[in-house]
């Protein structure tokens, strides 16, 4: 059975690329969908495009959002990550069946499992391209016998055209995007958890078709995968345009994104504020932006002790007005949904992408919700090494 065939009463939290694209696509399958959003022009434009009901209002403001949740069968989260937590903790509290958030905020959701327990709310965290698919994909393996022990997952979202400083796009919230550049990028190495020093840390150089070369660099998106029983060895980067690294590394090394005040003719600064203000221009989207989203995971280790690698592959581009980063973040995201409507996803508790790539059956329905519904598809081949 399919969600189009089980319509139920929702709320998505945010109206921005991300949480459109969910809206649209639940529409179209026939849910009730109330949007909530601060941006009355975020949220006019999305009620433009597909059968949703909308309101206006603070999602900072807790008690705001428990009330348009309390009502809701499900209730997803795609907001910025300074506050995404927060709307975290109201869907919860207010008791909502099926949560999934895909605000990528610094906090350990899992401080809420009790609350979700004794709630009867079954969530899933952090579920979108990465984090998300990967440590679902590799959990996925993991439970179909296969111990992992070195693993390396490259994830990034380029525009096509990239001629122009600084030679990217955010595809989400600016200030979450400059995040990239300095949470501590976390890596194992050796069976234990390590932290680069430099947040420009280069891992790969790989030439993509149809894309031109790109530089891969740590970063921190291991999450829980870092958890997997024998795991020795694993690395996760983001691929950017060499160009863009270049520039944005000077700009760190000349203290441009500072947290550090700085007096400039008599007014108060603080450099990494100002610098967001700038990039936050040049970094949105132009209409219509042709980009592409590219996913490689690669997984070695021991299958019936042999050893074996396995390959996942994902290759995105724009569709229908949203950009190949939004969908393929958000068709995680209502994967994880549709599961979670079908009955198939055990619950309560709060669900990391590790906890639901364990449930075999439950990522083989996901995989193929990603296809059939969106066109997006995650190529697996197998090999012996």
């Amino acid at each position: 059975m399919s969600t189009a065939e089980i319509h139920k009463k929702g709320v998505i939290f945010g109206a921005g690329r991300v949480g459109s694209f969910c809206a649209h696509n639940l529409a179209e399958d026939g849910h009730d969908v109330l949007v909530v959003d601060s941006s009355l022009e975020n949220l006019t434009r999305i009620q433009g495009r597909c059968d949703v009901r909308i309101a206006q209002a603070d999602l900072s403001d807790r008690s705001s959002v428990a009330r348009y949740a309390e009502q809701a069968e499900f209730a997803m989260a795609a907001v910025p990550g300074g506050i995404g937590f927060s709307v975290f903790q109201a869907m919860v509290g207010a008791g909502v069946p099926m949560v999934v958030d895909i605000s990528f905020s610094p906090e350990d959701a899992r401080t809420m499992n009790s609350v979700a327990q004794e709630r009867n709310v079954t969530a899933g965290v952090q579920v979108g391209i990465g984090p998300g698919m990967p440590e679902v994909l590799a959990a996925h393996e993991y439970s179909k016998g296969m111990t992992i022990e070195k693993l390396t997952c490259m994830t990034g979202c380029l525009p096509i055209r990239r001629d122009n400083p600084p030679h990217h796009i955010a595809s989400f919230n600016p200030a979450d995007t400059l995040r990239l550049y300095f949470d501590p990028a976390d890596y194992v190495y050796d069976g234990q958890t390590v932290f680069a020093d430099d947040p420009f840390t280069e891992y790969v150089r790989h030439d993509i078709p149809g894309v031109g070369p790109m530089v891969g660099v740590l970063t921190a998106g291991l999450k829980t995968l870092s958890e997997l029983p024998g795991l020795r060895e694993a690395r996760e980067v983001t691929y950017r345009d060499p160009r863009h690294v270049a520039l944005m590394r000077s700009m760190y090394e000349m203290g441009l994104f500072s947290e550090d005040p700085i007096c400039v003719s008599g007014s108060t600064v603080v450099p990494r504020d100002f610098m967001l203000k700038i990039l936050a221009k040049h970094w949105l989207p132009r209409p219509n932006e042709d980009d592409v989203t590219v996913l490689r995971l690669e997984l070695e280790g021991k299958k019936d002790d042999a050893d074996t690698q396995v390959v996942y592959e994902m290759v995105d581009r724009n569709a229908d007005g949203y950009s190949s980063l939004a969908r393929t973040t958000a068709a995680a995201a209502l994967s994880v949904l549709h599961v979670m409507i079908n009955g198939m996803l055990n619950g309560p508790g709060i669900l990391t992408p590790t906890d639901i790539g364990l449930q075999r059956e439950v990522v083989s329905a996901m995989i193929k919700h990603h296809k059939n519904r969106n066109g997006i598809t995650y190529a697996r081949s197998e090999r012996a090494k």
